[in-house]
């Protein structure tokens, strides 16, 4: 899930110390930026997927697939229907809030076998490749996927990951650079 991603993200801190030290720098420097946009591709059941989520620390999430559109803000949550933006009853920005840096290093306990594994150009970026196995719970789910991260050279920042389990493949793009800002829609 979209919530997954983000606690995953920091969960290296069991690896070995060289490429632990690499990846839990990339996610730091990821999180201080303050603001990403993450576009996940993958199949799951067969079905292709596409996700857009839009980050803004500390708790604000603007999600958008291909059926739906939806903003999570703290202390309220809304959702398109058609072309009309309406306040959801339940309010999300509770779950929201469990990803924070203690989320992200709540993951290291599931995290093993970190190790650098090349290198190649990801989105426009040369970038160093780490892989790992994740094997535990995150945020109170269950994970056992199989990892692989790339982090830009010139930047130090996550660029990709790609994410594998028994029956899913998903790929997550990052994109610090593009501005953009998470409001109330109504």
């Amino acid at each position: 899930t979209w919530l997954v991603l983000p606690a995953l993200m920091l969960a290296a801190s069991q690896a070995h110390a060289d490429a632990k030290s690499d990846v839990i720098a990339a996610y730091e420097k990821a999180y201080a930026k303050g603001r990403y946009t993450a576009t996940m591709t993958g199949e799951s059941r067969g079905k292709a997927q596409r996700t857009t989520v839009r980050v803004q620390f500390p708790g604000s999430f603007h999600i958008i697939t291909d059926a739906s559109e939806i903003i999570v803000l703290p202390g309220g949550t809304y959702m398109k229907a058609g072309a009309q933006w309406m306040q959801v009853p339940v309010d999300m920005s509770k779950m929201v809030e469990n990803v924070s840096m203690n989320a992200y290093k709540e993951g290291a306990n599931a995290v093993q076998d970190v190790r650098e594994i090349g290198s190649r150009n990801v989105g426009g970026c040369n970038a160093t490749l780490y892989a790992y196995r994740v094997d535990g719970k995150t945020m109170g789910l269950r994970n056992e996927a199989d990892v692989e991260l790339a982090v830009c050279n010139s930047s130090g920042l996550p660029v990709q990951v790609v994410s594998a389990d028994k029956k899913n493949r998903s790929s997550v793009d990052f994109d610090f650079e593009t501005s953009f800002e998470i409001k109330r829609p109504m």
